[in-house]
This record gives C-alpha cells, sequence and structure tokens, in this order.
C-alpha cells in the first residue's frame, strides 16, 4: 500500500510540473497561463471557412483587421497609415510593412509596420523652430563674392547656370538666372549666385523693364551677380496637436505668382478644369511642393514633414464650392490666418534680401504676402474670377490679380513634433 501512494504521489507532482502551459507576456516576463486550452494571437482561419488579415503597429498593436471571403480585395484607401511617435532627439520614418501588400486576401496574413530611426532636423526655442535652408540674407563680403564669382564665371561662359524661366509680356523668356554652390562639400549648398540681364516684371503679362518692377526699387542692377547665403528658415509656430506642430515661415522667401493668366472663365489646366484663381490647379501649388520644397529641405527633412490634408473655398459664380489638397507645403487660408493670427499688426513681417531680388513689394521693410483663398468678391464679378486674396503692408487682407510677381512667399507646413 506504501508503495502505491508513493506512485500516485509522483504522477500527481508530474502533473503539475508539466501540466501547465508557460507564456511570455509583453514585458519578457514568464507567467503561467492556468487555462486547459492555449489561446493563441497569431491570426487563424475561422470555422466558417474565412481568412483573416492584419496591419499592426511595431509593438504589436492593431491597426486594422478583419475577417474575409478567400479571395476579396480589400481597398488601398483604408490601409492604415501608421505614425510612430518621437522619442528624445530622433524621430520615426514609416517606411512601409513588413511584406509586400498582396490587397486580394486569399489566406491569413498579418502585415507590420517598419519604421526608419533618424535624428531630428529642427530645432525649437520657445515659439520659433530652426527648420530647412533656404537662400536668404545679401552677402558683402567682397572676398567671399571674388572666390564665388571667380568659380561661378557668367551664364554666357558657365553653362551650370539655371534659367529661371520667368514670365515677361505673357510668355517665358531667359533673362535672369541662377546657380548654387557648396562651397564645403558637405551635399549642401551654401550660396546662391543671382544674375539678371532684365527687370522681373511685377506681373507676368508686363514687359520686363524697371518702370514695371520693384527689383531695381529694391537695390539690384542688371549685369551684376549677386550672391545670397543658404541659412536656416525660421518657423513660428502656429498650432501644436496631437504630435505635431503648424509652421510659418516667419519672413517671406521668395516672390511668386499665384497663375500667369487673366483668363476669367473657366479653362483647363493643371489637370482639371477651374478658375485662374483655383488653388488645387495653380502655379505656386506646383512651385512650393516642387522648387521649394526640393530646395529647402534635403531628404532627411522631408521625412519629418507630414502631408496636410485641407480645403480651400474655390471661386464659382452661384453658390459656393470647395476643393481638397493634400500637400507637404502651402500657404495659409483667409479663414485660417484669421483664426491664427487674428491681429493684423502681428501679420506683417519683413522679406528677406533674397525674396526682394525676385523682386517682391516692400515698403517700410514690410513686405506684401500671399494666400490660397480666392477672392471674396461677389461671384458675378468678372474680375472675381482672375483674383486672389494677399496680406498688405497693415496686415490686411485684400484681393490682388492672380498674374502678379510682387506678392510674397509665405509657406507654411506640418512637421512631427
Amino acid at each position: 500500500m506504501k508503495k502505491i501512494g508513493k506512485i500516485l504521489l509522483s504522477l500527481s507532482m508530474i502533473t503539475l510540473l508539466f501540466g501547465c502551459k508557460k507564456k511570455t507576456d509583453t514585458n519578457g516576463t514568464k507567467v503561467t497561463d492556468t487555462n486547459a486550452t492555449n489561446t493563441k494571437t497569431d491570426t487563424k482561419k475561422n470555422n466558417d471557412g474565412k481568412v483573416h488579415y492584419a496591419f499592426v503597429d511595431y509593438d504589436g498593436t492593431v491597426l486594422l483587421e478583419n475577417d474575409v471571403n478567400p479571395g476579396t480585395t480589400i481597398s488601398a484607401s483604408i490601409i492604415p497609415n501608421p505614425n510612430r511617435a518621437n522619442e528624445g532627439d530622433y524621430f520615426y520614418y514609416f517606411t512601409g510593412w513588413d511584406k509586400t501588400v498582396n490587397r486580394t486576401i486569399n489566406e491569413d496574413v498579418t502585415y507590420t509596420a517598419q519604421y526608419e530611426k533618424l535624428r531630428i532636423p529642427y530645432t525649437i526655442s520657445g515659439n520659433t523652430v530652426k527648420f530647412g535652408y533656404y537662400p536668404q540674407t545679401y552677402v558683402s563680403d567682397e572676398s567671399i563674392t571674388s572666390s564665388l564669382n571667380d568659380t561661378a564665371k557668367l551664364p554666357s561662359t558657365n553653362t551650370n547656370w539655371i534659367s529661371y524661366n520667368y514670365y515677361e509680356d505673357n510668355g517665358k523668356s531667359n533673362y535672369m538666372w541662377y546657380i548654387d554652390l557648396d562651397t564645403n562639400s558637405d551635399g549642401r549648398f551654401d550660396y546662391r549666385g543671382v544674375y539678371l540681364t532684365e527687370y522681373r516684371p511685377n506681373k507676368t503679362t508686363n514687359q520686363a523693364t524697371a518702370d514695371y518692377s520693384s527689383i531695381d526699387e529694391n537695390g539690384y542692377l542688371t549685369e551684376t551677380v549677386y550672391w545670397f547665403k543658404y541659412e536656416k528658415i525660421e518657423w513660428n509656430v502656429l498650432n501644436t496637436n496631437d504630435g505635431s506642430k503648424l509652421l510659418l515661415a516667419n519672413l517671406v522667401l521668395d516672390s511668386q505668382e499665384f497663375y500667369p493668366d487673366h483668363n476669367n472663365a473657366p479653362f483647363k489646366h493643371n489637370g482639371s478644369e477651374g478658375y485662374v484663381n483655383t488653388y488645387k490647379l495653380s502655379e505656386i501649388r506646383k512651385w512650393l511642393n516642387d522648387n521649394f520644397y526640393n530646395t529647402a529641405f534635403n531628404s532627411t527633412e522631408q521625412k519629418i514633414i507630414l502631408l496636410s490634408d485641407f480645403s480651400t473655398r474655390e471661386h464659382v459664380q452661384t453658390g459656393s464650392k470647395s476643393s481638397s489638397c493634400k500637400d507637404y507645403i502651402y500657404l495659409l487660408s483667409d479663414a485660417e490666418l484669421e483664426n491664427y493670427i487674428q491681429t493684423p499688426n502681428n501679420r506683417t513681417c519683413s522679406a528677406t534680401d533674397y525674396a526682394k531680388i525676385q523682386g517682391v513689394a516692400v515698403h517700410s521693410n514690410i513686405a506684401l504676402w500671399g494666400l490660397r483663398t480666392p477672392s471674396n468678391d461677389t461671384p458675378s464679378l468678372s474680375s472675381t474670377a482672375i483674383q486672389s486674396q494677399y496680406v498688405d503692408f497693415t496686415g490686411n487682407i485684400y484681393n490682388v490679380g492672380t498674374d502678379y510677381t510682387d506678392i510674397g512667399v509665405r509657406p507654411c507646413l506640418l512637421i512631427k513634433a
């Protein structure tokens, strides 16, 4: 009897030791699963014949999941665009999923978000952010400009000069050029040279003469090479929300037309039909997200700029209409300006030396700058279709023709923070 008792005791101990299943919790600590059945977190086919798909973040958080019939195609629009929060001096850029996404689901599948860890490329001091580089201050040091001139020479002898291809008298022409130089070989431009043989007119429909330009009034002459130093752009923080900051350049950085046409009827341009003051079809929108975006920000800096989803009122003869845009760089609307900067005096700002050689209108060191919103006049007025809004020297909002080139550019963008 004692032998049998010992055998039964041994069997009980074996059951205790090996009957329980072990698993690891999210902190890496071994815990005991007291349930008789081991529940797996992996996806598996359901008994009803459906298959399971899931998109999960780096930490296992489920972003999207569903059970569907085999062969179901999921819409691209519902696939998540994950955003991992910054940590200390680093931010995380979403590079895609751990495997190629097959939108037609035929079997159980889980996609896990992948990120690239990068050092944050901006600095914050109070309500000011320094981020990106753009030519700004005129270089007056003759020893520097002499060396730069020796390297760059003139457009007639150096094909590295690039024409701005600016308008005059309703057509594009080669009368103003630029060249960028990386003098310390660090992969980033240090100086931009500007050379002009004629003065850029204040309207794309005018002739390129001093009579129709602000460039000579801003102190620049033809047949002279002027150099401008690439410097960090300073931005004012307009709003902080949900891991992001909305920024507005604190200076006018350039000067560009909204759209180079006087047509007061809708027509097809830039991929759709609309008026010349339709922002989604405008030249200024293209310029901001191509020329400015690729000049001011390197590949790392571009990765911390968030895609902004916004709408803008459109001009129509009757009723109202708005169009949506998704851009990295854009102009403020009249409503956004009045919301974020309510006092007109706080809306005024100066222009960089580089913006002045581009022809921005300046008075008492205050520059005009444009908004993305069309004219707020009565839609039935013929002039309404060819006007957009801008901020004048007093900080108030007025209308101006879309073909004016002397309206300054004060970009706006959203960054991860």
